[in-house]
């Protein structure tokens, strides 16, 4: 990663980090269980039993599993093969001293400046998993049904927000989840024809 970029995603890191307040500590707390996939899958898949035509739900379901799954397995490769430093290891006294004195100003004047809200994790950093799984649930929500779904966009920004709110992502990380987990199942969705054949419409609700 290039210094400057580096540079600049330190700098954000520190600017929303850095931004607290005890009633968004609680608020973002919640909403970044919204990128748990435990917490997605029963929800989409309650949405899914929910509103779309019982001849449907199969294919959708599936699609909508594919895409979950292979977003995930591809981040995972990723946060394998990058193993960024999370802030709080980055930022670490004895890892500005180490690695980054005279290199990333940055860091080596913010060491320990970390405030983190959530797990104490210190690898595999890029990109944010939880990210990228809300992401992908917004993708197939708004590929699905369209119209207002698309404002599931929303939430899945609160949540790559509150990753690095609460001290455990980059934005660059946030930002790498969010193509990711929208990419993969876009394709899904493409390969697969159900932003196609299956997008839901006053009509298609007429044949349940």
């Amino acid at each position: 990663m290039g210094e400057a970029l580096s540079g600049f995603d330190s700098a954000l890191f520190l600017l929303i980090n850095g931004a607290h307040h005890p009633a968004a500590d609680c608020f973002f707390r919640c909403v970044t269980w919204l990128g748990n996939g435990w917490v997605v899958a029963p929800l989409l898949a309650a949405i899914v039993a929910a509103k779309v035509p019982r001849k449907h739900i199969a294919r959708v379901f599936i699609c909508g599993a594919i895409g979950l799954t292979l977003g995930g397995m591809v981040n995972s490769q990723i946060k394998r093969q990058v193993n960024r430093p999370r802030p709080v290891a980055f930022f670490a006294p004895e890892h500005s001293r180490a690695a980054i004195a005279g290199k990333d100003s940055i860091a080596a004047a913010h060491a320990g400046d970390v405030r983190l809200l959530g797990p104490d994790y210190t690898s595999r950093s890029f990109p944010s998993g939880h990210t990228n799984t809300a992401f992908a649930a917004a993708t197939f929500m708004a590929l699905l049904f369209g119209g207002w779904w698309y404002m599931s966009f929303t939430v899945a920004v609160l949540v790559g927000y509150s990753r690095v709110y609460l001290g455990v992502h980059f934005p660059l990380d946030a930002a790498g989840g969010a193509f990711l987990g929208s990419g993969m199942m876009w394709i899904v969705f493409m390969l697969s024809g159900c932003g196609r054949k299956y997008r839901l419409t006053r009509e298609s609700h007429a044949e349940q």
